[in-house]
């Protein structure tokens, strides 16, 4: 059994999505994966014209119900740390 859960990251970093998938290029769809079968699956982004609003950032964050969540926790918390 899996756990699925979505993840929206408000940001102003406009290269957070492509450092966490660690490409030059991304597409809604691209995964990684991480520890313990935990995966990051990118779904999109919603990019605000106005000046000043965050981009959000959709991911889905899938595990097996067998990983702890504090893995799942710092394996995430890892790749986010260095991000504004």
């Amino acid at each position: 059994m899996e756990v699925a859960m979505n993840i929206e990251i408000h940001t102003h970093d406009k290269f957070l999505a492509f450092d966490l998938l660690g490409k030059s290029s991304i597409t809604a769809g691209d995964e990684i994966r991480g520890t313990e079968d935990v995966r990051l699956k990118y779904n999109g982004s919603l990019i605000r014209k106005a000046a000043g609003f965050p981009e959000v950032v959709n991911f889905v964050l899938t595990f097996g119900s067998g990983v702890t969540s504090g893995v799942v926790a710092n394996w995430l918390y890892d790749k986010l740390k260095r991000k504004k």
